[in-house]
């Protein structure tokens, strides 16, 4: 199933989907998906930052470039990002907290498992 997103009920969707603003509110639109909150609320959208900046802490931000020395140079998304885009909706999977943290302990346990082995 493909990932379908909604931006109408975003007070300043306008200017949120702008050439200057895409690149943000694209890669808030896939951290739905990978942090599992598929909108953003006035009573969630710290939590949603919360997750962002933990996924981002653990593989770096979605938003980077590679600069002429080969080094990424990361774009985290920021809290005012986050409510700027208030009333995004996607079809993602919702995940408890506690889910969403087990998911990344399992891999990094089986990452770290698995460095072992060899």
């Amino acid at each position: 199933m493909g990932l379908n997103w909604n931006l109408t009920e975003v007070e300043d969707h306008e200017n949120i989907i702008d050439e200057n603003n895409w690149a943000i509110t694209e890669s808030i639109i896939f951290y739905t998906m990978l942090i599992g909150m598929p909108h953003i609320s006035e009573s969630n959208h710290e939590e949603f930052f919360a997750r962002v900046h933990f996924y981002e802490k653990l593989f770096g931000s979605v938003v980077y470039m590679i600069d002429e020395d080969n080094k990424r140079i990361d774009f985290p998304i920021t809290l005012e990002e986050v409510k700027r885009r208030i009333g995004l909706r996607t079809n993602a999977e919702t995940k408890t907290k506690t889910k969403f943290i087990n998911h990344f302990f399992k891999q990094f346990s089986d990452e770290a498992l698995r460095s072992q082995s060899k």
